[in-house]
Order: structure tokens, then C-alpha cells, then sequence
């Protein structure tokens, strides 16, 4: 993110991106070498990117953990950095104002060129009220301030003949 912004100032689909530091033993297990291959890297491209201080780790053979480990999220998202076109100093540049590691989802995160980095967040849909009486008044007012005529007599005629079937029902 941008050092003059706040999290305050972004727009409602977007939230800082941090980190996912979260991740908890498992016992699938991935190794090193495999999550590389998956994700078409090299172990040179892994040791040159961390040179180049872009990733927190180096070729190790070592254990993952297949599903949530953060590493994996890492190694991902500094991949789609590094071969989006971008010069060494460009991404340089970008990761040096990123939480680190960088162990971001790189499904959710995105590079505003306002907001820097940023995820991308479901919209919130506003609470809809439980009590039908609240739904109905919701309604009306909306279609009062549309002046939405043909829906409204629609709904009286609904009503009415709801009505007259409750007094049949009675009688």
C-alpha cells in the first residue's frame, strides 16, 4: 500500500493485504522439490529470488504442509510478480513497501496503481430485515420515490384479494 494511505481511504472492495502467517500442522505433507515443479520454478529461480531478498527462503529439501503453508502462498505470488513483465527494479521497488514474508493469497491480491497492494474483498450485502412488516415497508418506499404505479396497484389488487378470501374463509 501506498505510504499515504490508510486503510481507511481505500474503497469497500478493497482491504490491505497482509501476509498469511497462519498455518497449522498437517499431515499431508508436500515436499520442496514437488510444490516447485507444480509451479514450474527451478531451484536457481528460488535461490536468485532470495538474493534478490523478493522471497524469505532459499532451496532446502524440507516438508510443507500440502494445504495452507505459507511458503507455498509465497512462492506463488512472488512467481506472478516475477514474470509479470516487471524489471528486477520494478519489483525491487514493489516488495520493498510490502509486509514481508510475502506470503500473500495470490488468488485475493492485487496491485492498485492508487492503493498499491491491495485483496480484494466479497461486496457486503446490507442486512436484510427479518420481520416481513419491515421487508413490505422497504418495498413501498422504494417504489413510492420510483413512483412505480403498475407495481404498487399490483400489490393492492393482491391484497385486496387476499382480504376477500380471508372473509370468505370466515363466513
Amino acid at each position: 500500500m501506498n505510504d499515504e494511505t490508510t486503510s481507511q481511504e481505500l474503497p469497500p472492495w478493497f482491504t490491505p493485504a497482509w501476509p498469511s502467517q497462519s498455518c497449522q500442522e498437517s499431515l499431508f505433507k508436500v515436499s520442496l522439490e514437488s510444490v516447485l515443479a507444480h509451479a514450474k520454478v527451478s531451484p536457481d529461480e528460488l535461490n536468485r529470488w532470495h538474493s534478490q531478498r523478493w522471497i524469505s527462503f532459499a532451496f532446502v529439501p524440507v516438508e510443507l504442509n500440502a494445504h495452507d503453508d505459507p511458503k507455498i502462498l509465497e512462492l506463488h505470488f512472488v512467481r506472478d510478480v516475477v514474470r509479470s513483465g516487471m524489471t528486477d527494479a520494478q519489483i525491487t521497488q514493489l516488495f520493498d513497501h510490502c509486509p514481508k514474508p510475502h506470503s500473500f493469497n495470490p488468488d485475493r491480491t492485487a496491485f492498485s496503481f492508487r492503493y498499491g497492494l491491495v485483496q480484494a474483498t466479497p461486496p457486503v450485502e446490507p442486512d436484510e430485515p427479518d420481520e416481513p412488516e419491515a421487508v413490505i415497508e422497504n418495498h413501498l418506499d422504494e417504489w413510492i420515490e420510483e413512483c412505480d404505479k403498475e407495481r404498487l396497484t399490483a400489490l393492492r389488487d393482491q391484497i385486496v384479494e387476499r382480504l376477500n378470501n380471508l372473509k370468505d374463509e370466515e363466513s
